[in-house]
């Protein structure tokens, strides 16, 4: 019985130390995990909002496509869940020009990665990384940051939370909740996972297109 309490305690302690070090442990796997992230891994809001006429940096949405049915994404990214990333991102040039219209990024291309909270985003940065691509960012607000600058739906479940008063004025950075019209169209689906389904993308029209398009509405 004595020993069996012990064995018991054993492991009691083992798993505590484990759960203690979980996320130091993930730290030494993942250098772009949001708590231990350094600032030159780090893509910044300012950074996400300073992109939309930048086509020469990737910004690279990991999340499913439903999830951007439910929220829209932000302009100028395109959509690669993260089950997809080691393959897309070994697509040849042309490949990846097809589907997702834009050019692919050479390894020194600035990619910058983002999910809903941060933590896939991490996990697809650090397979980029192993690819080769060696100027590689996290966007470790992700989504939830994004959206709640600009009051917009932060999952499926159609919460919104009210837009942040500084950036709200300027409904060219991102799909305004007070612009039903545009908001809708931020919310399709994205073309470069449609173009999968077989879906024309004449129909659809390119990444680039959705972005311009959306950009246009907003601006009039």
């Amino acid at each position: 019985m004595a020993s069996c309490k012990l064995v018991s305690l054993v492991v009691l302690l083992v798993v505590i130390a484990h759960s203690c070090l979980g996320e130091e442990e993930s730290c030494l796997e993942n250098k772009f995990f949001k708590g231990c992230i350094e600032d030159k891994f780090k893509a910044t809001f300012e950074e996400i909002i300073d992109l939309k006429f930048k086509f020469n940096i990737l910004l690279i949405d990991v999340r499913q496509p439903e999830e951007l049915n439910c929220t829209g994404w932000i302009p100028n990214s395109i959509n690669i869940p993260l089950a997809s990333i080691s393959f897309d991102l070994q697509l040849t040039a042309n490949k990846f020009l097809c589907i997702y219209g834009r050019k692919k990024p050479t390894f020194d291309d600035l990619v910058i990665f983002y999910c809903n909270s941060g933590n896939r985003s991490a996990k697809a940065a650090l397979l980029a990384l192993q690819l080769g691509f060696k100027n590689v960012k996290n966007y470790v607000g992700s989504w939830i940051e994004y959206a709640k600058h600009f009051g917009l739906p932060l999952g499926c479940t159609g919460w919104t939370p009210a837009p942040d008063l500084r950036y709200s004025g300027h409904p060219e950075d991102a799909p305004s909740r007070t612009n039903p019209r545009a908001r809708r169209h931020a919310t399709s689906s994205l073309t470069n996972r449609n173009i999968r389904n077989n879906i024309n993308i004449k129909q659809r029209g390119s990444p680039f297109k959705l972005w311009h398009d959306t950009a246009h509405i907003e601006s009039h």
